[in-house]
This record gives structure tokens, C-alpha cells and sequence, in this order.
């Protein structure tokens, strides 16, 4: 019983740090807001994650990460084809930390119109998570 009972305690710590860090902005620079415009080449609102691609104008392209919890902030419906292939598009967000092009969205511009999906992130940076940690060991 108790060799269970360690088992079931390691899954769910193990799969709820999963969970936890899936959700995280970890990958991205969160302190460092950036704005691109381009052409939209896809959008699939699907689950876990709605992706937008779009070619920059410099013709670099861009994969860009929606939440679905925040989408309802645009009043737009959840859909694939909000967002058209071909559409001029506008994207403000926070891109990778490790310089490739891939962001997580703040807002886009569409048709001379701007939705906003995430004003601010409510989450430390690392670099702040860093100095908190590191004022706690001394």
C-alpha cells in the first residue's frame, strides 16, 4: 500500500509541474514587448494553443502563440477563419528569449482595427525571479 501511495505521489507532483510550467511565459521575454507586421500566412484556433504564422515584411516568419483563455478579451469569435491567409496583420507581443522568431501575443491589428488578447503578464521575469531568489539566500 505504501509503495502505491508513493507512486500516485510522484505522478501527481510530476504531472502537475508539467502543467504548471505549460502555462507558463518562461520561453518568452516578458519584459521586452515588440511589434511586427507582415503577412498572415495561417491561423488555426485549435487547442492547446491557437497558432498564428505570418511573414514579416523583412521576410522572416513568424509563429506566434495565442492563449484561448484571454481570446475572449477580443470580442472576436473562436474561430480559424477570423484571421485569413493573405490578411496585412499587425502583431504586438513578446518574442522568445532565444531569439527565434516565435512570440506569445499581446494584441493584433486587422483591418484597421486593434484587438487586444493579453494587456500584461502577471508573472515575474526570470531576472526578477532571480534577484527575489537570490535576496531569500542571503
Amino acid at each position: 500500500m505504501k509503495q502505491i501511495l508513493r507512486i500516485a505521489a510522484s505522478a501527481i507532483a510530476l504531472f502537475s509541474t508539467y502543467a504548471y510550467a505549460h502555462h507558463s511565459f518562461s520561453p518568452y521575454a516578458i519584459n521586452d514587448i515588440m511589434e511586427i507586421s507582415g503577412i498572415a500566412e495561417s491561423f488555426e484556433y485549435v487547442r492547446p494553443h491557437p497558432i498564428l504564422v505570418v511573414n514579416e515584411t523583412d521576410g522572416r516568419q513568424w509563429t506566434i502563440e495565442i492563449t484561448p483563455r484571454n481570446w475572449d478579451n477580443t470580442g472576436l469569435p473562436a474561430s480559424s477563419d477570423v484571421i485569413k491567409p493573405g490578411d496585412a496583420i499587425t502583431v504586438r507581443g513578446w518574442p522568445a528569449r532565444n531569439g527565434d522568431p516565435e512570440m506569445v501575443i499581446s494584441g493584433f491589428g486587422l483591418d484597421g482595427a486593434y484587438y487586444e488578447v493579453v494587456a500584461n503578464i502577471r508573472q515575474r521575469s526570470a531576472v526578477e525571479e532571480a534577484v527575489i531568489l537570490d535576496g531569500v539566500r542571503e
